[in-house]
């Protein structure tokens, strides 16, 4: 029970920084695309998809999607402890939070990689085959997501497992 509150108080305190931090990047995002008044606004046309201001507005709202997206998949992970530390472990709500979160997570890492390669391809002209520490680092987090799946999986049969014990005499 004290690890389980321990854990709920990290997850806290990550998820109230991510918060934070999103709302800095969205910020910032709006003062410099759409506030700052020394960048002239523009519709898209074929010249300004060319234009590389256009590219990094597109690229960083990519990036804060991804880092919303990884916002998500914590908050889903933050209402599983809360669950937990009340030491109710196999309501149904944690599993469900936990396949949530496992979606979440290999959602993110292959949008993540998928936008790695393709950055890779439009910005250097580059194609190799290597690995590289972003690589890892996304191809963790699909394995972080399989891992909740599985453990959604592994808490709905440990739940009714219990109901099942409950019901026999």
């Amino acid at each position: 029970m004290k690890t389980a509150a321990q854990l709920k108080k990290i997850i806290d305190l990550f998820y109230y920084t991510l918060v934070l931090w999103l709302f800095v990047a969205v910020s910032a995002f709006v003062y410099y695309t759409f506030i700052r008044e020394d960048v002239p606004m523009t519709t898209v046309s074929k010249e300004t998809i060319t234009d590389p201001m256009w590219l990094d507005t597109v690229w960083t709202a990519i990036l804060i999607f991804q880092f919303g997206m990884f916002l998500w998949g914590v908050y889903h992970l933050r209402k599983s402890a809360h669950q937990m530390v009340t030491g109710n472990y196999f309501p149904s709500i944690v599993s469900m939070h936990f396949k949530k979160a496992g979606n979440i997570f290999i959602s993110l890492g292959i949008i993540c990689l998928m936008n790695h390669f393709t950055s890779l391809l439009y910005f250097s002209s580059l194609i190799y085959i290597g690995v590289d520490s972003q690589i890892v680092l996304y191809a963790f987090i699909i394995v972080i997501g399989l891992f909740f799946k599985l453990f959604s999986i592994a808490f709905a049969e440990a739940k009714q497992l219990k109901e099942e014990n409950t019901l026999t005499i």
